[in-house]
């Protein structure tokens, strides 16, 4: 509610706070930078990078020019912890280190040497008691607010190093390293309030899973409550986690308290969490596990038909020298994803095992069971879609990424969504090899309807122009530039109203939705 305490008053006083950009860099810090001037406010050592003996490489003749640190971008998010709002970031480490921290940074201006140690929530790693089976936290963690009341971090238990390494990684021959499972943890305390192990689902076990990618949560029913979150794996497997708290259905009512209840009046608890095997990229041939890794986020769009997700992510990897070849990578480097056919796909949500058998669906889902597009290239790069097959009573969708001309295309990105027009952009990576003379990125900005992917109604390509309604079918283009991403997110900046565009790629404008109002809110509650 609007007022004292509300989000609305912290927005409103923070509205002055100065802009601070936040990078995480290999010499072992998390830097801050003022947003106006790039001067750096301060920089902070997690006291992972010294324990695990990263921090003194950096300064090591034989190891400073390749040792990892403090690699991934950290995650920013305003929530409710200790009775009032706060600004926390989250910070990870790739091939830094197995583990994450939390700074409070709601006054980054008032952060000095003396007190940054106060700004520290907590930091875990894999030697703290019931964190062994996290792997090296190449995943994103991700903030969610669940019918528990809290604010919890969402965790994957992330990746492994194949043995090939010089020298060899230990934690290659880790037992957990072929098992895969989402931390929850107490955003405010960095207490685990549960591990939840993908072996605990209710269908048949794959024969493989290793390398949880970053998961994605979802409000089911638009009550700022995270209801489920979804990740995928190296394997090519999709799994849901269910975070309502009730074995069926959502529990209500909002805000959130400890009276929170199911449908069926019982009180919503962790001890109802549950994953299900939702999907596998590799179908029924288990010689391709691997060869369709999921190694990206899935993002939530909508099917408005049936009023429920419709996952969307690609499939493929480009996480080390194994993967930066066309073809078929040297032994030792695991399941040849190179000179498979990846895809991207939409999965549809039929809820948890309880639910989804009592409406006859069975999971895991595969392939054969989507509907699906073919891809076209022209010379100029301009991509169309036509459909292919059309499955009767669907699961989804697939888009397999096959251009003769383009090979070893991948998605190796987050898509991005714009949930008003239910479109999606996907970027992928065509990789040049490890040829030093063409370093230019290359691959292809698509965008795409969630529900279907279908083209989008107008063409995306030279300023939005070309046919509109159901007779387009231009869906994008491929480029060589810089701006093609191998980590991370694209950059999409809106235009005052019009179309959605891409910095740096002025061929690119993505039509924007027709105006309308989405709910009558307060405004207060939306600054």
């Amino acid at each position: 509610m609007p007022g004292a305490g509300s989000y609305s008053q912290f927005v409103l006083n923070n509205r002055a706070r100065p802009p601070t950009v936040y990078v995480g860099s290999n010499d072992g810090m998390l830097h801050a930078f003022n947003g106006i001037t790039g001067a750096e406010r301060w920089a902070f050592v997690p006291s992972l990078i010294m324990t695990n003996g990263h921090l003194a490489k950096t300064t090591s003749d034989s190891y400073y020019k390749t040792t990892v640190t403090v690699d991934n971008s950290p995650v920013v998010q305003d929530v409710f912890i200790g009775g009032e709002w706060k600004t926390v970031l989250l910070g990870s480490y790739r091939l830094g280190g197995r583990g994450i921290f939390a700074l409070d940074i709601t006054h980054p201006e008032e952060i000095t040497e003396a007190n940054i140690g106060d700004k520290v929530l907590w930091e875990i790693d894999n030697t703290k008691p019931n964190f062994a089976d996290l792997g090296y936290s190449y995943s994103y963690p991700n903030v969610a607010r669940l019918s528990t009341g809290q604010w919890v971090v969402l965790l994957s238990s992330s990746y492994f190093p194949l043995p090939n390494q010089t020298p060899v990684d230990p934690a290659s021959a880790d037992a957990a390293a072929n098992r895969t499972s989402l931390f929850v943890i107490d955003l405010e305390t960095g207490d685990l309030i549960k591990q939840i192990p993908t072996s605990s689902a209710p269908e048949a076990a794959p024969s493989k899973t290793y390398g949880l990618s970053t998961a994605a949560a979802y409000d089911l029913n638009s009550n700022f409550v995270d209801d489920i979150a979804v990740a995928g794996d190296l394997a090519g497997n999709l799994w849901r986690f269910d975070l309502t708290g009730c074995t069926s259905g959502v529990a209500s009512p909002n805000p959130p308290s400890a009276t929170m209840v199911c449908g069926d009046g019982s009180a919503a608890s962790s001890d109802n969490w549950s994953v299900d095997f939702m999907f596998k990229t590799y179908g029924t041939n288990s010689g391709d596990i691997g060869r369709m890794p999921i190694s990206i986020m899935p993002v939530g769009m909508r099917d408005r038909a049936a009023s429920v997700p419709m996952w969307v992510f690609g499939t493929g990897k480009f996480l080390g020298l194994c993967d930066r070849t066309t073809s078929t990578p040297p032994a030792g480097c695991g399941p040849d994803s190179n000179t498979a056919t990846q895809s991207i796909f939409g999965i549809r949500d039929y809820g948890n095992h309880t639910e989804s058998t009592a409406s006859g669906i069975t999971y895991p889902f595969t392939p054969a069971q989507l509907s699906s597009w073919t891809i076209a290239e022209d010379n100029a790069g301009v991509r169309t879609l036509t459909p292919n097959l059309a499955v009767s009573a669907n699961r989804g969708w697939k888009i397999p990424l096959d251009v003769a001309s383009e090979p070893s295309e991948r998605v190796i990105v987050t898509p991005v969504p714009f949930y008003v027009a239910n479109l999606v952009v996907i970027s992928s990576l065509i990789p040049n090899g490890d040829d030093p003379c063409t370093p230019g990125r290359r691959g292809a900005i698509m965008v795409l309807d969630g529900q279907f992917g279908a083209p989008p109604p107008a063409s995306p390509v030279g300023g939005g122009a070309g046919p509109t309604g159901g007779g387009n079918s231009v869906i994008g283009q491929v480029v060589t530039s810089q701006l093609i991403p191998t980590a991370g997110l694209p950059a999409v900046i809106g235009s005052q109203g019009g179309p959605l565009l891409l910095p740096g790629l002025p061929q690119f404008a993505i039509p924007a939705p027709p105006p309308h109002r989405g709910a009558w809110r307060e405004l207060l509650d939306l600054l």
